[in-house]
């Protein structure tokens, strides 16, 4: 697992994060919990959710945008918790083909002031570029957005949802590759 043990829960669900601690003896450094609701500016949670979900998992919060553009609900809702004393991060979620849109720089500098963690979390899809370039161009775009991807409190999340799923093990467009293309940029 490494030195940073984190769950995922829905709302008002506590199972993974007791479950992925009791996997990781004992230790949770934080759980990312959200509302699952597509491409609606509700998936974080609020100031009492967070709560919620500490007072339950005894732990940190990691709560979901999908967006941080200016003005927007997006945005709002997480600079309105971002100064709660148990959140942990803010994770935004897109598929990694589809970076540059959602004003990444603007988010991380804002989560890093705040003392918090951002992170990209980024579903792989298969399209024409292989995995390692997709990635290698989105760290660089969220780069030339100002964006401090050499900061430790940065994470980049690899993930595979969509099917058909992208292969996990590989030297090219797998979710190994893009992982090794990534960590070469830190």
């Amino acid at each position: 697992i490494g030195p940073e043990v984190f769950s995922e829960d829905n709302p008002s669900s506590f199972y993974s994060c007791h479950d992925v601690r009791d996997l990781a003896g004992g230790y949770l450094l934080a759980a990312f919990a959200y509302h699952e609701t597509g491409g609606e500016p509700d998936t974080m949670l609020n100031w009492q959710e967070i709560d919620d979900v500490f007072n339950n998992c005894q732990c940190g919060v990691i709560i979901l945008t999908r967006a941080y553009w200016p003005g927007s609900e997006w945005r709002t809702k997480v600079e309105a918790v971002l100064s709660h004393p148990k959140l942990y991060g803010v994770a935004m979620e897109f598929n990694p083909d589809d970076y540059g849109k959602r004003n990444e720089g603007d988010f991380v500098r804002e989560v890093l002031a705040a003392g918090k963690s951002p992170f990209f979390l980024l579903p792989f899809r298969l399209v024409s570029q292989p995995t390692e370039q997709v990635i290698s161009e989105a760290i660089n775009n969220f780069i030339s957005q100002g964006a401090d991807m050499k900061d430790e409190r940065v994470h980049v999340v690899l993930a595979r949802y969509d099917e058909p799923h992208v292969p996990i093990e590989g030297s090219t467009n797998t979710i190994q590759s893009a992982l090794i293309r990534a960590k070469s940029m830190q």
